[in-house]
């Protein structure tokens, strides 16, 4: 017997939008990933080109029940999936 699983599994993504920080002379990013903590350091090096500093980071990964489709297109069961879901702020530096 084969047992499919649907997973809700995603690219890994980083974004990083322009915010107002707390030095008006450095450029400041909020920076969001999914999936991988790594994109978001990623996405703030090239949105700063290189050097920056983290100002707060956050993020965690959650854990959901994804269902088990048997081979007659019915749910069989559940099997954990877990998701990391982040945010930093950084400051660019000069």
């Amino acid at each position: 017997m084969v047992l499919l699983a649907l997973v809700a599994v995603g690219c890994a993504t980083g974004r990083a939008t322009p915010v107002a920080g707390p030095d008006p002379g450095r450029r400041t990013y909020s920076v969001t990933c999914t999936n991988e903590p790594a994109k978001c350091y990623e996405a703030a090096g090239r949105a700063c080109g290189g050097a920056y500093d983290i100002l707060k980071d956050s993020g965690g990964t959650t854990v959901a029940q994804s269902p088990i489709i048997g081979p007659d297109g019915q749910a069989s069961g559940s099997i954990p999936v877990s998701r990391y879901d982040g945010q930093m702020l950084v400051a660019c530096k000069k």
